[in-house]
């Protein structure tokens, strides 16, 4: 699981498919005021979740929801990006396509355009850039470490 400052901070400005985020014991999640990540290891009452950081020494403490936000896993990641098990060969081959092209996605080819698998250094990267590009038409832009609108055509 990449626990990278990198994907740190895109898991937390993708607010679009946190929303949609169901715990489950096993989660990796980052808790917000402390910026480390750690796992869900039980679910407690009012939405308060036992989580396990390790570290320079390992500890469990418990959070509210709202401390916490989720670092997708590549499975979760491909079930947002809608990437099936029935398609697989298909979607697949979408991907690859996309960590080859040009990133962000345009029509006019720059002398300075990068592939998306030189801007990423993770497979979950990757896979996050791609879900986003796909359900909600946004770019990760690594400067200003923000998702932008992509207002190129599909």
């Amino acid at each position: 699981m990449d626990t990278s400052g990198k994907y740190i901070k895109m898991c937390e400005k993708a607010e679009e498919i946190q929303g949609g985020w169901e715990t489950q014991i096993g989660d990796y999640v980052v808790i917000r005021y402390r910026r480390v990540a750690g796992i869900i290891v039980r679910e407690e009452r009012d939405n308060n979740y036992e989580v396990f950081v390790s570290g320079n020494s390992c500890l469990t403490d418990t959070y509210h929801i709202e401390e916490l936000f989720p670092l997708w896993s590549q499975e979760r990641l491909m079930k947002i990006a809608g990437i099936s098990i029935h398609n697989k060969v298909r979607d697949l081959l979408d991907l690859i396509s996309f960590a080859l092209s040009p990133y962000p996605p345009t029509y006019q080819v720059s002398p300075v355009s990068r592939n998306a698998e030189d801007i990423f250094d993770t497979f979950e990267q990757l896979l996050l850039a791609y879900a986003m590009l796909k359900r909600y038409k946004k770019v990760w832009n690594d400067e200003k470490e923000c998702w932008e609108v992509n207002d190129e055509r599909d």
